[in-house]
């Protein structure tokens, strides 16, 4: 309320206005260290899905230790740009979203989350039935694979990748693995937990499934999606009331969700 004179009534699940603002102050201190020459002792960062800092020590270089793949600044303002319609979930906003990924690829052709965006645009087109899920799922993998030849280390593509296993290959002891390795090295990944907590509820791990979404509710509270989820396992565990409240959150955070067909 101070930060952004709003009243005591702000709800922050109908104005976006702290995730838009925690977005570009990640991209300011991308760029920021990315480009600084000057002797910084102390590097700040926003994780992806939450608003809770990181302080580190840096290299005697000044630099942050960023994650090689994101040093390109316009790569990734694109990747975040991707990331925004990839979140609305319809087709027309799913086919923007790629867009936005293959100009990051064609700025910097080994920018890794460029890889990753193209691969859960797949995943997301196969679920929702926008394309055959046998074409886009063997697409995603490859892409997301391509991902973590770059960085083996991003939680996102082990993430994207265990869901493939679970979803589409079936293959539950792989894809259990793959989320404890994606959480392990990003905990704060609010798309890990969703993934895991769909997966689950597909296993009829009902209760397990829930827990994992709810965290993924903690982590990124003004995810459409993450409610949607919700309110199905809600749902299918006889717990309609609190499905419909689920139901009510994702329309009061995006009216028209899933409502546009894909484009051609």
């Amino acid at each position: 309320m101070a930060v952004f004179d709003k009243d005591a009534g702000f709800e922050p699940r109908l104005d976006p206005i702290v995730r838009v603002e925690a977005g570009r102050l990640r991209l300011r201190l991308l760029e920021f260290y990315a480009q600084s020459e000057s002797a910084e002792s102390i590097g700040i960062e926003i994780p992806q899905g939450g608003y809770v800092p990181r302080f580190r020590v840096l290299r005697p270089t000044g630099r942050a230790q960023t994650k090689p793949d994101m040093l390109n600044s316009a790569a990734h303002r694109l990747y975040l740009k991707g990331r925004f319609f990839w979140a609305k979930r319809s087709g027309a906003d799913l086919t923007k979203a790629a867009d936005y990924f293959r100009q990051a690829l064609v700025v910097d052709s080994s920018y890794a989350r460029g890889y990753l965006g193209l691969a859960d645009c797949s995943v997301v087109l196969g679920y929702f039935g926008f394309a055959s899920p046998v074409d886009v799922c063997r697409r995603a993998k490859a892409a997301a694979i391509g991902a973590l030849n770059i960085d083996p280390r991003c939680s996102e593509a082990h993430a994207t990748i265990a869901s493939l296993a679970a979803m589409h290959e079936w293959d539950k002891d792989r894809a259990a693995a793959g989320f404890q390795r994606a959480i392990d090295l990003q905990p704060e990944y609010a798309f890990a937990h969703q993934l895991h907590g769909v997966s689950l509820l597909a296993w009829n791990r009902f209760e397990e499934g829930l827990a994992a979404l709810r965290i993924a509710e903690q982590l990124d509270p003004l995810a459409p999606m993450v409610e949607t989820q919700l309110a199905a396992g809600l749902y299918v565990t006889g717990r309609h009331a609190e499905a419909e409240d689920a139901c009510q959150t994702a329309l009061e955070l995006e009216p028209s969700f899933l409502s546009t067909p894909v484009e051609s």
